[in-house]
């Protein structure tokens, strides 16, 4: 299974925990942020998803790393 197929695979599956433990609000914004990922999904071949997600991630370890290292000075 490429990386494509098993996006779609886990968003579906996070669409469906959504749908069954998440208050109504919540789930309908989550619901339609899932069907816009599945859709966009389509539009993009897989190395450039995997660039975004790439992306997203190094930029998410580095708020974190951050984010720790402001922490450590203020105390």
């Amino acid at each position: 299974m490429n990386f494509k197929e098993e996006l779609k695979k886990e968003v579906l599956r996070q669409l469906e925990k959504t749908i069954t433990g998440v208050p109504i609000s919540l789930s309908e914004e989550v619901i339609r942020t899932n069907k816009l990922i599945l859709g966009a999904l389509d539009e993009f071949d897989e190395k450039e998803l995997l660039n975004y997600f790439s992306r997203i991630f190094i930029e998410t370890v580095l708020e974190t790393m951050l984010l720790e290292c402001s922490k450590e000075e203020t105390i």
